[in-house]
């Protein structure tokens, strides 16, 4: 019984070490050619509709404040989005450009890879979009849940910072650590159940500095057209009266959703 058990152990210690050394050892292609190989598999996608369930907290700990989003990106480029009650009841309204959404929607929806490139090295992300023998690539593979990953970040094996995962296989992104130009917040997202037809993720998962969920969305409905129902159209930017009169936390969680993810 004692040999068997010292050789189970040895057998363990022998698959860690290869593991761990073809993670060590493996090529990782440049930084730029990641983002592009993202961006080339969902750069066809030029309009879509996104309904989506937003939660404050971890929804198993029985969180109740929540609200609808409604998301239309038009083939012009042009990104409307609507937050709404139970009832569908409009309570806010934004509308941008594309290239004016946060980060983590252009990860998502930008079709320009440059574009995309310079908004990562506006957040402190090291994308080399010109490699030079003098500059060395911050890459590195790191598992994350049942996934091998190439991580992009400032500095090797860095825990916190700005950085961005991509699933080694098949590029989606699944981590994005950023912060946001309202304040100095830092955030750590988790893209999580990839759509394999449009490459959406089903689940969002934002999480502060300290670990602690600040919320999660739920993606409930998806569309490849962008059509906007009619009593919507005339909708104007900012907060309804409906949605000054809401309570403080469905408010604030309203607030930081679209200054963190829209």
């Amino acid at each position: 019984m004692q040999k068997l058990n010292r050789l189970a152990k040895l057998l363990f210690v022998l698959q860690a070490t290869a593991l761990f050394g073809t993670l060590g050892h493996a090529y990782i292609p440049p930084s730029a050619f990641i983002v592009k190989t993202w961006v080339g598999k969902h750069a066809h996608h030029k309009k879509l509709k996104l309904k989506t369930l937003v939660t404050t907290g971890d929804k198993r700990q029985g969180a109740t404040v929540q609200f609808k989003e409604l998301f239309v990106l038009t083939e012009a480029g042009v990104a409307r989005s609507w937050a709404m009650n139970d009832s569908d009841q409009v309570l806010y309204y934004q509308e941008r450009g594309l290239k004016q959404l946060s980060l983590p929607s252009q990860l998502l929806f930008n079709s320009d890879s440059s574009d995309l490139m310079r908004h990562l090295i506006e957040k402190g992300i090291p994308i080399l979009t010109d490699p030079q023998p003098e500059k060395v690539e911050q890459e590195y593979l790191k598992r994350m849940n049942d996934s091998v990953s190439w991580v992009i970040s400032q500095k090797p094996l860095q825990k916190d910072g700005p950085q961005v995962w991509f699933e080694k296989d098949t590029f989606f992104p699944l981590r994005l650590v950023f912060s946001t130009s309202e304040s100095t917040r830092t955030y750590d997202l988790n893209y999580e159940n990839f759509r394999r037809d449009y490459l959406i993720p089903r689940f969002l998962t934002l999480r502060g500095s300290s670990g602690e969920v600040v919320l999660t969305g739920q993606v409930q409905d998806f569309g490849i057209q962008s059509d906007i129902p009619k009593p919507l159209r005339s909708s104007a930017p900012g907060w309804t009266p409906l949605g000054e009169s809401a309570s403080a936390n469905l408010k604030t969680l309203i607030q930081t959703y679209y200054q963190s993810l829209r």
